[in-house]
């Protein structure tokens, strides 16, 4: 007699989908395949958001260092060192706990870690002004503020390589597929930095920007695959609370007597009032730098340095067409315009914030024949039709900043070409013009007169080894000046004060056996201003 075979049971996943439900073998692959998506997505945010650090932080230090190679040295160096620990650091973890929960957990580290970077950047830029520039400055300080960011951000992709390898992936293609994904990541943060956030927001919004966008990545870790019982988890929640409205509060303290801060492409912009020299006066700072001046209860010049504009009556008494490049508070361009009727003055400025400055706070309105031209120097005196009776050279922010491609041979006969006939170029520098720290004034010197065949030299100070205003003027006809003619030609138009800081050219000639001449190819100006 034949049994009856018993029907086949019906298996769970069947069950589930006779009831409409998804199997847990279904929800299981779904919820692996959330996670894996969560976590290279992570890896990807999280290398953009260094980049987007990366380049914030020289606009961090800047102000405080200046934008030389040594600043992008020392934080690229500080950001490659904290990758090498991080990659270290996130291999060890993710051998031992290999979870979700771990990564958010390194996110919101993170997080943290980048929103203490804006009232650590405050602290450190009041602690600095006044101070001078270091090489072991911008090293520092980028260890102070980048260091611990960078390696809980590195150690994200190895968390991310080892999790993938877990859901069921190889190590070589996880690997690959990480490390392929957070450099899209590292290159899209890059651009968004350059071309987006910088030319559009504050730093700190930017930095506060970033500190968000990694917190919100942590805490959705925790909700999609973490335990709300873990304290540490919590705890760094917490953390970024607690932090996030204190360091969007947090600023440098402001200047005496500020009345305008603002923060350019270019520069941390401040307008300043009280007395200097005596006077009531207002005062333009571009980073920690003195950059213009203007006396509020009658004319002058603030700033010992500019009047020696003042020269022109001396070798150019007709002045046709003049630029200047470089702005700052537009105190020699507007005694220019005072001073000579019918005169047009350009000025080539960088940065179109401190253009608006000028109108808001330098009285710029009550010139309308300046002509105000923004942009990069050399690109628009290169680009200009013009040919100028006087240039003067403005434009080297102090010792914290000088545009090397501003200092060149190559730009100087470009300068030379834009000249009228007997034409005249003036710079001002800031450098010792004797002794072992003379390197920027010797090169300068040697590359001057590379250029123009009569190369005079003025000086603020009385101690040559003393960093100080150098003016530097340069003849496109040789005239063959010297202390005894000069002086004759200075005592009818009271500028013997001035011809009395002329160095005779025995004194500084042998700098030009020690300078360097430089060009667009070789032009170490940071080395030669740090006196090595």
């Amino acid at each position: 007699m034949k049994t009856k075979k018993p029907a086949n049971k019906p298996t769970r996943s069947a069950q589930h989908a006779e009831a409409g439900k998804p199997s847990p073998e279904t929800v299981r692959k779904v919820t692996q395949q959330i996670l894996r998506l969560y976590v290279i997505g992570t890896a990807a945010v999280s290398g953009g958001c260094l980049m987007i650090l990366e380049i914030a932080a020289s606009r961090i230090l800047a102000p405080i260092y200046g934008n030389t190679v040594f600043l992008w040295s020392a934080v690229i160096g500080v950001i490659m060192a904290a990758l090498s620990v991080g990659y270290w650091l996130g291999g060890v973890v993710a051998e031992r706990r290999p979870s979700a929960s771990t990564l958010g957990a390194v996110l919101l580290g993170s997080s943290v870690a980048v929103a203490l970077v804006a009232p650590l950047s405050a602290v450190l830029s009041d602690a600095m002004v006044g101070q001078p520039a270091t090489l072991s400055g911008p090293v520092l300080a980028s260890l102070l503020l980048f260091l611990f960011p960078g390696i809980l951000m590195g150690m994200v992709s190895p968390l991310a390589v080892k999790l993938v390898a877990v859901l069921g992936q190889d190590v070589g293609r996880s690997a690959g597929t990480v490390y392929s994904l957070s450099t899209v990541g590292s290159i899209l943060g890059t651009f968004l930095a350059g071309f987006v956030l910088i030319p559009s927001f504050g730093v700190k919004g930017i930095v506060l920007g970033i500190s968000l966008v990694l917190g919100l990545c942590g805490l959705l870790g925790f909700v999609l695959f973490g335990r709300a019982e873990r304290r540490m988890e919590v705890t760094l929640f917490l953390a970024v609370l607690l932090i996030w409205p204190y360091a969007a509060l947090s600023e440098a303290a402001p200047g005496r007597y500020e009345v305008h801060r603002e923060e350019s492409f270019y520069h941390r912009i401040s307008i300043q009032e009280g007395y200097y020299l005596g006077h009531p006066s207002r005062l333009l700072f571009l980073d920690t730098t003195l950059e213009g001046a203007m006396f509020l209860d009658e004319p002058g010049f603030p700033m010992r340095y500019t009047e020696y504009v003042r020269l022109v009556d001396l070798f150019l008494p007709q002045v046709n067409h003049a630029a200047f490049v470089g702005g700052g508070g537009f105190g020699m361009p507007k005694w220019l315009m005072d001073t000579r009727d019918e005169v047009q003055v350009t000025v080539f400025e960088l940065d179109p914030k401190v253009v608006e400055m000028g109108h808001r706070y330098f009285l710029l309105d009550d010139y309308p024949g300046l002509q105000a031209v923004t942009g990069d120097a050399r690109q628009n005196l290169s680009a200009s039709p013009e040919r100028f009776d006087l240039i003067f050279g403005d434009a080297y922010n102090g010792v914290h900043w000088v545009p090397f491609h501003l200092t060149t041979k190559e730009y100087y006969e470009e300068v030379k070409k834009h000249l009228s006939d007997n034409g005249l170029y003036m710079t001002n520098l800031i450098s010792p013009w004797k002794g072992d720290n003379a390197g920027f004034f010797q090169a300068m010197v040697t590359t001057v007169r590379a250029v123009f065949p009569e190369v005079l030299v003025f000086t603020l100070e009385q101690n040559p080894t003393d960093s100080q205003n150098v003016i530097l003027v340069a003849f496109k006809n040789k005239l063959g000046l010297d202390y005894e003619r000069l002086s004759a030609l200075a005592k009818p138009l009271d500028l013997g004060p001035l011809v009395r800081h002329y160095k005779d050219p025995s004194r500084w000639e042998n700098a030009l056996t020690k300078g360097t001449l430089l060009t667009d190819d070789y032009a170490p100006v940071e080395r030669l201003l740090a006196g090595w």
